[in-house]
């Protein structure tokens, strides 16, 4: 019975086989039909096309041939590949094609990226339509769709440019956090049930829930500020009474496409006005996207139980409550696809979440090597992000990345950007805290070669032009002479719209160093200058310039040290004294 079976599969194979090559041949003819009636009618693709050639020939050069469907010329003088297929199946091996024919092109005519063009023609884009948007968006010439439509005897009808997806180009979780406090486990379940209900109601499947629990002496430290806060403001307040909430849950959801928060926030038409007329009076439109996704979250309805809630985002979330107040994370659950990443530890969330992508516009952190591209890439992403109004830095940045690429010496990279926008607000920290040299605006990028012994380190400094500023005149041009405008800021996390004014202002411009260490660890120090990093001695650290204007400037920043001790409790996070 077995071999009657085996021979009855044998059987069906063979025809199987059979006609999946008729199908092949089949498709095959009628992509020839359709190349030949194309051919004598191209500029139903685009009217500037004028035809070249059908079935260009490109010959063997380091093992790439073929012939091209149809070659043809445009009004900007480039060479377009036509690539035809015809079915679902057939169309997925278009992109291949079209890699294989440029790169021939490109060696046989010795042209650039920029003088190509591809146009990919087919009349099924149901598989080829995700792959093609992914292919636009990693290439570097130009690369059109079209779908086709045909009569019955294939001549072409109809040609209509097809739109690539707007798809997912890397992780990136949103800056909008959320914090929820719990006073018990109970209410802490109740509350982890409730975030997974509301993500689903506002289509959020991308999602992490941070499970927090406080340290123990966190209450008692509580109480001290609060009673020391109350003291100042002469009022007294029942401590007893104060709420006390030792877990949270700490949320953040990866970003997703505009058109996703304007369709769920469109279902509520007062906010959604509110919103647009937001928008449309932004003058930083990179924070068009925060602005839909703040609204999504804390001002469209339902929203997830808590018996407390705080607004929080990533500096936050580093740096009060994992540092400074030493919350531990109890757990950390993973929802949608980020779920299914079974490599993703909870160590690179943890990085991600605390602003290391650049997606709070303040801080990147990144590390990669020299052969890993596709991670190049990113932080060239991540850092346009942090620096994407720093004209200087960003320029500084691309120019080092592209010169030790082009060394072709093997390197490992760590990388770190900060650009907290608030320079009135970092010379107090920078100063104010016992551990403050870290609120700085910077960059940081270390090299390690593996060919040669030496380190490079590029620093991205804040240099000084000796202005001697006087802080009321800083108060009345930005401030409208009110003290209290300072620190105003801090409501929305120190965010200052007048930063760099303020710094030209102060006399500080951006400036890059760079320190090498050769064999010997001997180090040189280099500055940049028009023709690059040239050598100098005129500075001993990345802070000389800052320390200088230390030096000089006592009495602007004894100013500035009273005047924000007068208006932010710092042991609190609070802002006081503010006009009612």
């Amino acid at each position: 019975m077995s071999s009657v079976i085996t021979s009855l599969n044998l059987i069906c194979q063979k025809d199987s086989s059979k006609n999946k090559g008729l199908s092949n041949m089949r498709e095959r003819l009628d992509e020839s039909t359709i190349r030949d009636k194309l051919a004598e009618s191209i500029s139903i693709i685009s009217p500037d096309l004028i035809l070249i050639e059908k079935e260009y020939y490109l010959p063997n050069i380091s093992g790439t041939r073929g012939f091209v469907d149809l070659l043809a010329k445009d009004s900007e003088n480039r060479f377009v590949v036509v690539e035809i297929k015809r079915s679902n199946a057939a169309s997925r091996e278009a992109l291949h094609e079209i890699l294989k024919y440029v790169e021939a092109l490109k060696q046989n005519k010795l042209v650039n990226d920029s003088e190509i063009s591809v146009v990919i023609v087919s009349t099924e884009w149901k598989e080829l339509l995700v792959p093609f948007s992914s292919f636009v968006k990693r290439v570097k010439f130009d690369v059109r769709g079209y779908m086709l439509t045909v009569a019955e005897d294939f001549s072409p009808l109809h040609c209509e440019r097809i739109s690539p997806l707007n798809l997912i180009g890397e992780r990136l979780f949103s800056p909008i956090h959320g914090l929820s406090l719990y006073s018990d486990e109970e209410n802490l379940k109740k509350g982890i049930q409730s975030h997974h209900a509301v993500f689903r109601h506002k289509g959020i499947n991308d999602y992490v829930l941070v499970i927090m629990v406080a340290p123990k002496d966190l209450r008692e430290r509580g109480c001290e500020q609060i009673d020391k806060l109350t003291a100042a403001l002469g009022i007294s307040v029942n401590l007893q009474e104060i709420p006390y909430y030792p877990y949270i849950i700490y949320s953040v959801f990866t970003r997703l496409p505009k058109s996703h928060y304007i369709n769920k926030l469109r279902k509520n038409r007062e906010v959604y006005d509110e919103i647009m007329s937001a928008v449309n009076s932004l003058e930083d439109k990179s924070k068009e996207i925060e602005l839909y996704e703040d609204n999504l979250i804390n001002n469209l309805s339902p929203y997830p139980f808590s018996q407390e809630v705080e607004i929080s985002y990533p500096a936050k979330f580093s740096t009060k409550l994992l540092e400074e107040e030493k919350w531990t994370i109890d757990k950390i659950l993973k929802f949608g696809a980020l779920g299914q990443n079974d490599l993703l530890e909870d160590s690179v969330i943890v990085s991600e979440m605390s602003g290391g992508q650049g997606s709070d516009g303040v801080m990147f952190r990144s590390k990669s090597n020299s052969d890993n591209i596709s991670k190049i890439e990113e932080i060239r992403l991540g850092v346009k992000r942090v620096l994407y109004d720093n004209k200087t830095w960003l320029n500084h940045v691309n120019i080092i990345l592209q010169h030790n690429i082009e060394r072709n010496d093997y390197f490992n990279l760590n990388i770190e950007c900060f650009s907290p926008r608030n320079i009135l607000l970092s010379l107090y920290r920078q100063v104010h805290e016992v551990n403050g040299d870290g609120w700085l605006p910077t960059y940081r990028m270390h090299f390690k070669f593996s060919n040669t012994l030496a380190d490079k380190l590029y620093v991205g400094v804040l240099a000084w032009d000796g202005t001697k500023p006087n802080l009321n005149d800083v108060i009345d041009k930005y401030y409208m002479g009110k003290p209290f405008g300072v620190v105003v800021p801090m409501i929305w996390g120190g965010f200052e719209e007048n930063d760099f004014s303020i710094m030209k202002d102060l006399g500080f411009y951006f400036d890059s160093v760079l320190y090498e260490a050769n064999s010997d660890r001997k180090v040189s120090r280099y500055k940049y200058d028009d023709f690059g990093f040239m050598p100098t001695e005129f500075f001993d650290t990345a802070y000389s310039d800052f320390l200088r204007f230390l030096k000089e400037n006592k009495d602007f920043m004894d100013a500035l040290i009273i005047l924000i001790n007068n208006h932010f409790d710092y042991s609190t996070g609070l802002i006081m004294n503010l006009p009612q």
